[in-house]
């Protein structure tokens, strides 16, 4: 609903922009992208031990870096237009670790453990878009576009611990993660607008705002959503023939 309010707004606000249709053809930009927040989410999993039932929570952090951004808009009709845009990123950051380990000796007295570990994430993305492409100035030109995303996520998933414990086993310290990865490709969808400045008859300067979302579903790791895409804002190379 938010997207489609979005898309809305900008089809209504553009007629009154524009100022004429560029005779180009094909806009081309290449440059790149910083996303403008991180992204959290939580698993937990329970086990068996000493006949009781422990438990362990982990909280994921991506913080997407810089990431290079191409785009291409073929205009077909007038100012209207297709076009696509990919991005990709990758990186790892510490997931935090917290559970509890059930006593071997002292029945319903489990022991704290915490900890951490790198887990790794990929994210990829592949927008498809309907585009309006007018001039606002001689050579200024603006490309205001939406449509569906496909991205795919993948990630480590924390599956196991290992810990160190001494009698009288009061206490446990942590020693290691066993992860797992995944991967899952879905589907969904994207608005930005594009601002080029020529510097000269067909090479210039340009930036970008794109919103993006997608939520993909781990249920093999037990997570159910995990948020991809977001706010993005970016600028590089704009080319037009």
């Amino acid at each position: 609903m938010r997207l489609t309010i979005i898309l809305a707004a900008l089809a209504w606000s553009a007629p009154a922009l524009a100022q004429g249709t560029p005779t180009e053809r094909v806009s081309l930009s290449v440059g790149v992208a910083g996303q403008m927040s991180d992204t959290n989410f939580s698993q937990s999993i329970t086990f068996e031990a000493y006949a009781e039932t422990g438990s362990l929570t982990t909280v994921y952090t991506i913080a997407p870096p810089l990431r290079l951004n191409v785009g291409v808009v073929v205009r077909l009709w007038r100012g209207l237009g297709a076009g696509l845009a990919g991005t990709s990123f990758s990186g790892t950051e510490p997931a935090q670790i917290s559970g509890a380990i059930p006593h071997p000796i002292t029945p319903n007295q489990p022991r704290t453990l915490t900890g951490s570990v790198g887990a790794a994430h990929r994210e990829s993305a592949l927008h498809v878009v309907a585009a309006y492409w007018f001039r606002v100035a001689p050579r200024v030109d603006v490309i205001l576009s939406g449509g569906p995303s496909f991205m795919t996520g993948e990630q480590d998933f924390v599956s196991d611990v290992t810990y160190s414990q001494t009698f009288p086993y009061d206490s446990v310290t942590f020693e290691s993660a066993t992860l797992t990865h995944d991967k899952k490709n879905v589907i969904g969808g994207n608005v930005g607008a594009e601002v080029g400045v020529r510097l000269v008859s067909h090479v210039g300067v340009g930036g970008f705002f794109r919103y993006s979302r997608a939520n993909a579903a781990f249920p093999d790791a037990g997570v159910t959503s995990v948020r991809l895409g977001g706010v993005e804002i970016g600028g590089g190379l704009h080319l037009v023939f």
